[in-house]
């Protein structure tokens, strides 16, 4: 399954986009930025994707706004949530990055 949330916001600097997904970190670190956050976000939905065999990349650009691409494994359960936990084969851990 694919999700993809989009802006038309300021966009994200090219140089910038590897490490938005990096505890604290925050595309404008100055005291007297215009947009606020702690930068907790989205390492929190990054680590939280993990767990479920999922990642998240980002496309953006200057100007223009971002695109957030989140890709889920998703099987359907036919006999109940038992007998698929039972059947489920554990996916490799996938890193988390920026698009180019």
């Amino acid at each position: 399954m694919t999700i993809e949330i989009a802006d038309t916001g300021i966009g994200i600097p090219e140089e910038k986009l590897a490490q938005i997904f990096q505890l604290f970190t925050q595309v404008d670190p100055s005291r007297t930025r215009e947009y606020e956050g702690t930068g907790l976000g989205l390492e929190i939905c990054g680590r939280l994707l993990e767990t479920m065999s999922g990642t998240i990349s980002v496309r953006s650009r200057l100007g223009e706004g971002s695109t957030f691409t989140i890709e889920l494994s998703a099987r359907a359960v036919v006999d109940g949530p038992d007998e698929a936990a039972e059947t489920r084969e554990p996916t490799p851990e996938k890193p988390r990055r920026a698009a180019s």
